[in-house]
């Protein structure tokens, strides 16, 4: 209950003090809430501590930060260092994705550098560059508009079928 008081608090505030006095309030809440889950929370291994506020309250930071940052300062960097960061982020992304045990101890590294890398992606591609440009080719959107939509449906099936008692099995 405290991280959700102090959540809002730092909304508010955020919102209401000018963006260069925003950075040094954000940037040192933001570490604070990536530590304290990884050196101090002992069961960060149950499902119980996975859907919990404070293992989330990180990514929501994050959230915060590049919403209160909007695009200030992004004109000023060049095209082709906008793409590279960009391309670096993809590459992050893809890598995580298709790497095993990211679940475990959630949150760790893995959970930090996708938000992270989502985080630069979403204000990179604010400006055109490579990588927006690629992650606007349409059949990338089309599987990115339907994605969300099976994301938010699979929960209710899943809850269902497991109310029927029946397994879940790979599909390998």
């Amino acid at each position: 209950m405290a991280m959700v008081f102090a959540f809002a608090i730092f909304n508010v505030f955020f919102y209401t003090v000018k963006i260069k006095k925003i950075i040094y309030w954000a940037i040192p809440l933001l570490i604070i809430a990536i530590i304290i889950p990884f050196y101090f929370i002992e069961d960060r291994n149950s499902s119980a501590y996975y859907y919990s506020f404070s293992a989330r309250i990180f990514e929501m930071l994050i959230g915060s930060c590049l919403a209160g940052v909007g695009s200030k300062g992004l004109d000023k960097i060049p095209t082709h260092i906008r793409s590279f960061v960009g391309l670096i982020c993809l590459a992050v992304i893809g890598y995580i994705a298709f790497s095993n045990q990211v679940i475990s101890l959630y949150p760790n590294w893995y959970a930090v550098a996708i938000c992270a890398s989502a985080a630069l992606l979403i204000y990179i591609g604010q400006e055109k560059n490579l990588v927006s440009k690629l992650l606007s080719f349409k059949p990338l959107v089309f599987i990115g508009v339907l994605s969300y939509s099976i994301y938010i449906w699979h929960w209710p099936v899943f809850a269902f079928v497991r109310n029927l008692g029946l397994k879940e099995t790979a599909l390998v």
